[in-house]
């Protein structure tokens, strides 16, 4: 039981004295230092589509090979409009 009670103050004053070293002038100055030359950023996790949002995206613009656009369905009448549906990107292929 002795030793418990000696074994808390020694924990005690070397947590002081890591407080103690870690606010002291040179870690100060290691901080600001590695704040300046950018080694400490917040780390910005790329954020990933989700596979669902974008086939329900891509559902939704028809199939311009099978004639699902604007203008579609007019023979060659419709080839400037599978151009202009292509140019603009709304043929899901």
């Amino acid at each position: 039981m002795l030793a418990d009670t000696e074994a808390a103050p020694d924990a005690a004053r070397s947590a002081r004295a890591m407080g103690r070293l870690l606010d002291s002038a040179a870690g100060r100055e290691a901080v600001q230092s590695a704040a300046r030359q950018g080694l400490v950023r917040p780390q910005i996790h790329a954020q990933r589509e989700d596979p669902l949002a974008s086939g329900m995206r891509e559902a939704a613009q028809g199939d311009c090979m099978k004639g699902e656009f604007k203008g579609g369905g007019m023979g060659l009448l419709s080839l400037p409009m599978l151009a202009a549906a292509a140019l603009k990107g709304e043929c899901s292929r």
